[in-house]
């Protein structure tokens, strides 16, 4: 997941006809049934390449256009105390323009040494970085620090997104039969829904099992950390990470090539193969 902070908000003002309110269209009436079903937003998003030079302002002025030219992008829902649900087109208004700067190629990316990430953490918090890869460990910091932040996925060339979550493994030494026992007892205690609610609370971790949702104060948990449930959805997709003991150069290897590419010193493809290469020597798998 990448946590995103607003660096600019330009303000696009838009006005147009159709203004007015009114019952919904058949085509309204179709998605909002569908939206009630399915119990989502549905969201529809999308990615648009600028053209070289184009710079913030005439970005905002085709936002002025697009708005004031179709009515739809005007149209909000109002919904009554009968449950009656009516269409309203807004005359005019202003639309806001979050800008994130391309980071790469001004030099202002950052490349944490810390372990942990520490010194990137505060200064995303502190409001001095406008973009962050982050866990759900971070969610506290931020609403403690009282930032505007919002989460997305990390792109993908796939059908589904990119994601380093791992769960975390426990493991349990063979010391005897009554300690394993014992161990084995512990475990099962831990995982039940109240400790586990108290475990997430207090370390900022994600629930070890889906049934912790159930415990009384769970909802109340994930209200006070925004965007927390896309975290808890991102889990669908996490892989356990290979317990070889070379898994720490190849770790390295990728976290190299990573860096690399962000300072803008390899190709991607490039600073890739060159991951690849070394994992495959760690492991000693024959190369190409």
């Amino acid at each position: 997941m990448i946590a995103v902070r607003v660096a600019e908000r330009v303000l696009a003002p838009f006005a147009g006809g159709g203004a007015g309110a009114g019952p919904l269209s058949w085509g309204q009436l179709e998605m909002w049934g569908a939206l009630r079903r399915v119990g989502s937003w549905l969201p529809i998003g999308g990615v648009s390449p600028l053209p070289p030079g184009m710079t913030v302002e005439q970005s905002a002025a085709v936002m002025t256009f697009i708005m004031s030219r179709h009515p739809s992008l005007r149209t909000r829902l109002r919904f009554g105390p009968d449950g009656h649900t009516e269409q309203v087109v807004a005359a005019a208004g202003e639309a806001a323009l979050d800008v994130v700067a391309q980071a790469a190629d001004d030099g202002s990316v950052y490349i944490d040494s810390t372990a942990g990430s520490e010194r990137m953490q505060q200064l995303f918090a502190s409001g001095k970085m406008a973009m962050n890869v982050a866990g759900p460990y971070t969610l506290p910091e931020y609403v403690d620090a009282k930032i505007d932040y919002g989460l997305v996925s990390m792109p993908s060339f796939g059908d589904e997104h990119t994601t380093i979550a791992g769960p975390d493994t426990w493991a349990i030494f063979d010391n005897g039969d009554e300690r394993v026992a014992a161990a084995i007892e512990f475990m099962d205690w831990f995982s039940e829904p109240e400790q586990q609610l108290r475990w997430i609370t207090e370390a900022g971790s994600l629930p070890l099992t889906t049934d912790v949702e159930d415990a009384d104060g769970f909802a109340g948990y994930e209200r006070s950390l925004p965007e927390l449930a896309k975290f808890i959805e991102n889990t669908e997709l996490a892989r356990t990470r290979p317990t070889v003991p070379e898994y720490p150069q190849i770790s390295q290897a990728m976290g190299k090539a990573i860096a690399s590419v962000l300072y803008g010193e390899a190709d991607p493809s490039e600073a890739l193969a060159q991951a690849v290469e070394t994992s495959n020597a760690e492991l000693g798998v024959p190369g190409p």
